[in-house]
């Protein structure tokens, strides 16, 4: 069912995150344990030891818990799985999956840190590490996700350095969630079913890429909700047209952002990446691109397109509430604010940049998909 976020949703949630004080993401969490085995695959057989060793090695893989570090390593190309397999099929209700995590060498890449197993059907999301430079890698999601696998790049770290996962998958509000160091920096719709978590080192690799993986802090939650108020998947709803947000249908960069009839369509749904200090990207499910002011242009009446996430600060936009429960969208590199053009009532209208005039035709209500 589809809704607005109203004032006193958002002040009630965001009170909430501010009296959380909980390491995991949101609040309502209990922390839960469930069995586990470990998995590995040697020359293209499956093994299971339940419950998984303090240790185990062999000529092609190690794992180990020492000291409350979980180590993974694949030694060779006969082997691409050493993984946690928790024994925690659900599916209602929410989990939240937390670990500190570090990708030890940077001989490492194409392997799968973090799965969401869709049941029988497959991993529903599979968080990928792959190689960028000697000093970085960069986090990918894909699986069988409702979109493809589309996800791209969430995020980028240091080869030797932790991060902080959380990722929460809720069968209530029917979306994933993804974030980096305490950062929302994916989300997207579930398709429903039974689910269980994975994680460790997954992945084909040559002789010259063994992975070096390591885990500590990992605790599961379950029953709890984000405290984002723009999480999740939104139509956002001009006030002067009563048209929504369209990028077309397109996957390029490039293409106008418009106004369409408010109808259940991809081109129409965005989700909201934050990025700092209150701004966050307002992303395309369709295409994964960002609503930006073209050109990085500051001037009124500027067009709006779809682009590639940069760092110019035209693709950021910071929500402001206004006193009728309507939304306004500054950008973080003009000031200006989104605009339906000239106050148009037509389909196909593309849209611009504004300064604040406290006009209907820059105010917008959130609908949530």
């Amino acid at each position: 069912m589809k809704s607005l976020l109203t004032i006193t949703q958002a002040l009630a949630i965001a009170c909430c995150f501010t009296l959380a004080a909980h390491a995991q993401v949101g609040s309502g969490w209990t922390q839960v344990s469930f069995s586990e085995r470990l998995e590995y695959e040697t020359n293209d057989i499956l093994n299971t030891i339940s419950p998984p060793p303090a240790s185990f090695t062999d000529n092609f893989l190690h794992y180990d818990n020492t000291g409350g570090v979980e180590t993974f390593q694949l030694k060779t190309s006969a082997s691409n799985r050493a993984e946690i397999r928790v024994n925690d099929d659900y599916s209602s209700g929410s989990r939240e999956f937390q670990a500190t995590i570090m990708v030890v060498s940077n001989t490492t890449t194409g392997e799968c840190i973090h799965q969401v197993f869709n049941g029988s059907t497959g991993p529903y999301m599979l968080l990928r590490q792959n190689y960028l430079t000697a000093t970085n890698f960069t986090v990918t999601v894909g699986g069988t996700l409702p979109s493809g696998d589309t996800g791209g790049v969430i995020f980028t770290n240091n080869y030797g350095t932790w991060f902080q996962l959380n990722t929460i998958n809720s069968l209530v509000d029917g979306n994933t969630y993804i974030y980096y160091n305490q950062r929302l920096v994916w989300s997207g719709a579930n398709p429903g079913g039974t689910f269980y978590t994975k994680y460790g080192s997954y992945g084909t690799h040559g002789n010259s890429n063994p992975a070096f993986i390591q885990f500590t802090n990992v605790v599961l939650y379950s029953g709890g909700t984000t405290n984002d108020p723009f999480a999740g998947t939104w139509e956002i709803q001009n006030l002067t047209s009563s048209k929504v947000l369209n990028q077309g249908g397109t996957l390029t960069n490039g293409s106008a952002i418009t106004q369409w009839t408010e109808e259940s369509s991809p081109n129409l749904e965005f989700t909201f990446i934050p990025t700092s200090n209150g701004y966050y990207q307002i992303n395309s499910v369709k295409s994964g691109l960002d609503v930006a002011v073209q050109n990085a242009q500051t001037t009124n009446g500027a067009p709006l397109i779809q682009w590639s996430f940069g760092s110019a600060g035209n693709d950021q936009w910071k929500p402001v509430q206004n006193s009728n429960g309507s939304w306004t969208f500054y950008n973080l590199k003009s000031g200006d604010v989104l605009n339906n053009t000239g106050g148009s009532t037509a389909n196909g209208t593309q849209y611009s940049q504004w300064s604040w005039l406290n006009s209907s035709n820059e105010e917008f209500n959130l609908i949530s998909e």
